[in-house]
Order: structure tokens, then C-alpha cells, then sequence
């Protein structure tokens, strides 16, 4: 009796042991996916919001991009060293921080995406990024060199990628004979929206949309110099920093998201909110200046 017992427990731990192999088996390159994919989002780094990648870094917050490379000498450098090192090095960091560019999103498509549509945009973003400068260097103890490099995602980089939507608007001069317009301008001069909360991913042209989906920040309003020059908008993880920053001016209008939209690359405002905005003159004025900052958690 006792060994029938003693069979059944035997029986019973082989079971077990195999139930937990298999599920590491089958489990465990998910969760390393889980791990890897999570690893890619952004998060707050000293006020800053910061996406960590595993050559690099994409900072929401000032719009530069970072990328690192590595050279490991040969056994015949070892003994005589090559001036061939810091070049593979720079050149291994550059092709990562291209490697960025290319991954970055500018709506719902990454640049790649965008890309695939057009056979020359990515040698021509490769040929634009000619403002690459190298930020820090060290030898490892076996003698190999890292380099890290950065990059601003303004400029060349979105007059390539913008969507054309986004054009130039011309100047127009009008004369208001409203007294109360005339009080309200000035009023407000930018745009801070508290996104924390809504688990937003920065992309490089986001969109604020009403209840029914109609656009109050978009294209239409948007002059595509200061979108190039300054980016679409600019995010931060703190809100008191994010209203004191000169992008927004003086006095800008505070508003709380209040989900995302359906497509991810949109927030959603309530009516009132929505509807404060289009009442307000001045957001003509600092929505083409890409006066908009949006803080996320």
C-alpha cells in the first residue's frame, strides 16, 4: 500500500515538472516579447519624457534623438592599434540612429511605413541627417570603443516626412471691429493638454479631436514652417514645468484630455472644452506657431 502511495506522489511531481517545463517552453518567448516591447515606450526622466531604446533614446521633450555604437578591435589591433576603431565605431552608431528615425511614428504609420510608399524617402532622410555630432566616447576594458551620437528631429528630417497636408499659411491681415474680440486677444498663448492618465504614445504630428471626431488641432491650422522648425508640439511629464516653458507663452489655456482617439495618434476633448477653444479668437494664432505642449505620464 505504501508503495502504491508513494508511486502516485512520483507520479504526480513528474506531472507537475512537466506542466512548468512546457509552460516555460511556450510562455516564456512571449513574455520576452512582452518585456521587449514594453521596454520601447517612453517614460519620465527628469521632467523629460524619454522613449529607451536598445541603441538609443528618443527625447519627446527637446526633440533629439541619441544612438550608440560599439567597435571591438582585432587581435592584430590589439597589439597595434587601428585608427580604423572610432570610425567603425561612429559609423555603427550612425546606422542605429537612422535605424530610429526610420521607426519613429508620425500618425498611425512609422516613418518606415511612410517610406515604403516611396522609394527615395529614406535615402533622402540618410542624406539630410548631415548634423550628426558626437556627444560622448569611452574605451571598454577590452579595448573596445563606444561612441554615442545625436540628432534633432527638426528640420530636414520632418520638411521630409510631414504629411503635405501641412502647408504654408499666408499672412492675412484683418481688422476686428468686435470691442469684446478685441479684449479677448492676446488673452491665451498656447495650448497645455494634461494627457496623464491616458497611456498617449508621442508621434510626431497628433491630432486634437472633439466628442464626434471633428479635428480642432490639425493641418488646417498648422503652418508647416514652425511645424519644421519647432516640431508639431512638444511633450513633458510635468505640468508645472510644461506651463512655465516659452513655447506656450505667458499665459497659456490648461485643458485635460479626455481619452484617445480610435486611431492612437489623437486625444479627445470634451464638448466644453472643445468648444472653449473654438471660442477662444486667439487659437488661430497660436496653433499655426505649433504653440502646444502635451503632458503625459
Amino acid at each position: 500500500m505504501l508503495k502504491i502511495i508513494l508511486k502516485r506522489k512520483h507520479h504526480k511531481i513528474i506531472v507537475k515538472g512537466i506542466s512548468v517545463f512546457l509552460f516555460f517552453l511556450f510562455c516564456q518567448p512571449i513574455l520576452l516579447f512582452a518585456n521587449e516591447v514594453s521596454a520601447s515606450k517612453g517614460s519620465c526622466l527628469k521632467e523629460e519624457y524619454i522613449t529607451k531604446l536598445k541603441n538609443g533614446t528618443i527625447n519627446w521633450s527637446t526633440g533629439f534623438i541619441t544612438a550608440k555604437g560599439k567597435a571591438a578591435p582585432s587581435k592584430e589591433d590589439k597589439e597595434k592599434p587601428s585608427n580604423s576603431i572610432p570610425g567603425a565605431a561612429k559609423t555603427e552608431a550612425n546606422k542605429n540612429l537612422i535605424e530610429i528615425l526610420k521607426n519613429i511614428k508620425i500618425a498611425e504609420k512609422s516613418v518606415k511605413d511612410f517610406g515604403a510608399s516611396n522609394d527615395n524617402i529614406m535615402a533622402q532622410i540618410e542624406n539630410t541627417i548631415s548634423d550628426i555630432s558626437v556627444i560622448k566616447q569611452r574605451y571598454t576594458s577590452d579595448g573596445a570603443l563606444e561612441i554615442e551620437v545625436a540628432t534633432s528631429m527638426y528640420g530636414g528630417f520632418l520638411q521630409l516626412i510631414l504629411p503635405n497636408e501641412i502647408a504654408q499659411i499666408p499672412e492675412i491681415q484683418s481688422i476686428e471691429t468686435n470691442s469684446e474680440i478685441q479684449k479677448q486677444r492676446g488673452k491665451y498663448t498656447g495650448l497645455v493638454l494634461d494627457a496623464r492618465g491616458l497611456k498617449f504614445e508621442p508621434v510626431l504630428y497628433p491630432l486634437i479631436k472633439d466628442e464626434h471626431g471633428g479635428e480642432i488641432y490639425s493641418s488646417v491650422l498648422i503652418n508647416r514652417e514652425y511645424a519644421v522648425q519647432h516640431g508639431v508640439c512638444k511633450y513633458f511629464c510635468s505640468m508645472e514645468k510644461a506651463v512655465i516653458n516659452e513655447r506656450v507663452g505667458k499665459n497659456p489655456l490648461v485643458l485635460k484630455g479626455l481619452r484617445i482617439g480610435e486611431d492612437k495618434n489623437s486625444i479627445i476633448l470634451n464638448k466644453t472644452d472643445a468648444e472653449k477653444i473654438e471660442k477662444i479668437i486667439e487659437h488661430h494664432s497660436f496653433f499655426k506657431e505649433c504653440r502646444v505642449i502635451i503632458v503625459l505620464d
